[in-house]
C-alpha cells in the first residue's frame, strides 16, 4: 500500500472509534499518528501557545500590580472580581498553557501530569467566567440601585463571593479526581488531560459546563441587555447625575 503523507491523513474522530476498519483509518494508524492533529497542526497551535502565554504573562501581572498600587482603585468593590479575573488569566498563562505547548510540541501527554492539569484547567475556568458574572452583575445593580447597591456590595462581601468563585469549581473537582465520579485521564486521539466518563460512563462535565458557562454567560447576556435598555431609556442627563452617584459608592 501506497505511503500517505501525514500532512494528508484524514482528520476523522471514527479513525479513532474501536473497531474502525476503513483503509484511510489503517493507514493512519499504521503510519503512528499518535494524535488526530497533523504535525503541522499540532507545530501552529504549540507556537500560538506560547505566543498567548508571553502576552497573558504581560498584560496580566501588569493588570494585578496596577490594581494593588493604585489606591483609589483598590479600594473598588470591583477590584477583587477584577483580581480574581487576572489571576486566574495568570495561571492560564504561566502554568497552563506552557503544558499546552509541551503537549502540541511532543504530541504526547504524561499520566501523571493528567491527575492535576484537568483540576487547574477547570478550576481556573469555573474561577474566570464566575468572577466575570459577578462584575457584570455589580455593575447592573449599580445602574438600577445605586444606594442599595453600596449597601450590599462591600468589600468583605466581594471577598466572600470571590472565595465561593474558586471554591465551587473545586468541590465539583474532588469527585473525578478522586475516581469517584468520572476520572482524569488521557483522551487517546488529542493526548489532551482531561476528565473522561468512569467505568459506568458517568462524568461531572455536563454539570460543570452548565453551572460554570451556560449559567454565568446567560446571567452576563441578561445583565449586559437591561444595562443597555437602562442606558437607553435614560436621558442624557441622566446618565450623568446616576454616574457621578456611582462614583461617590466607590
Amino acid at each position: 500500500m501506497p505511503t500517505v503523507q501525514l500532512s494528508v491523513m484524514p482528520h476523522n474522530l471514527a479513525c479513532w472509534e474501536e473497531g474502525a476498519s476503513c483503509d484511510d483509518c489503517l493507514e493512519v494508524l499504521r503510519e503512528n499518528q499518535t494524535m488526530i492533529f497533523s504535525v503541522a497542526d499540532s507545530s501552529v497551535m504549540a507556537g500560538f501557545a506560547i505566543v498567548c502565554s508571553i502576552l497573558g504573562f504581560a498584560f496580566n501581572l501588569t493588570t494585578i500590580i496596577s490594581l494593588l498600587f493604585y489606591r483609589s482603585v483598590r479600594l473598588q468593590v470591583t477590584t477583587p472580581f477584577i483580581l480574581s479575573v487576572s489571576f486566574a488569566d495568570l495561571i492560564y498563562s504561566t502554568i497552563l498553557l506552557p503544558l499546552l505547548t509541551k503537549r502540541f510540541y511532543t504530541r504526547q501527554s504524561e499520566s501523571s501530569l493528567c491527575k492535576v492539569f484537568p483540576v487547574l484547567f477547570y478550576l481556573v475556568l469555573g474561577a474566570s467566567i464566575l468572577s466575570l458574572m459577578n462584575v457584570t452583575i455589580n455593575r447592573t445593580c449599580v445602574l438600577l440601585f445605586q444606594e442599595k447597591a453600596q449597601k450590599i456590595f462591600t468589600v468583605k462581601f466581594s471577598n466572600l463571593v470571590i472565595f465561593l468563585c474558586w471554591l465551587l469549581p473545586l468541590a465539583i473537582l474532588i469527585s473525578p479526581m478522586f475516581g469517584l465520579y468520572g476520572k482524569m485521564d488521557v483522551k487517546d486521539y488529542t493526548k489532551s488531560c482531561t476528565i473522561l466518563p468512569d467505568e459506568y460512563g458517568r462524568t461531572p462535565k455536563k454539570i460543570m459546563y452548565n453551572f460554570f458557562i451556560f449559567l454565568p454567560c446567560s446571567v452576563m447576556v441578561i445583565c449586559n441587555i437591561i444595562m443597555f435598555a437602562k442606558l437607553k431609556l435614560t436621558p442624557y442627563s441622566g446618565i450623568l447625575s446616576e454616574g457621578r452617584k456611582a462614583e461617590n459608592i466607590f
